[in-house]
């Protein structure tokens, strides 16, 4: 194995890690507002922002699993595979954002 593959295998490892400890809501969001004022990053720790970074971490551990999976068995069309899963996931992201906002003013 090459160290492109190990260093894909354990990225992918990490975000699933993560991914189940957001699950939990143990540990830090790693969020753009995290270093924000404490009074925005405390109402932004809710159970739906939780859920919406873990299941983002996840998806992120998929792709990049996936990626390390075609890179190990040589599989030819890897590129295009890779790149519709990036273009799912930036979707996904954009998406879920807009249908459910999570930090309101109420």
């Amino acid at each position: 194995m090459t160290l492109e593959i190990i260093l894909i295998l354990c990225l992918s490892l990490a975000s699933l890690i993560y991914s189940i400890f957001a699950f939990n809501q143990k540990g830090p969001l790693l969020i753009s507002g995290y270093f924000s004022s404490k009074e925005d990053y405390e109402k932004a720790k809710t159970k739906k922002m939780y859920r919406h970074i873990s299941s983002i971490y996840f998806f992120l551990s998929m792709i990049l699993g996936i990626y390390a999976l075609c890179k190990i068995n040589n599989y030819e069309n890897s590129g295009a595979v890779i790149m519709l899963l990036l273009l799912a996931f930036i979707i996904y992201c954009f998406v879920s954002i807009k249908v459910n906002p999570f930090m309101t003013d109420k």
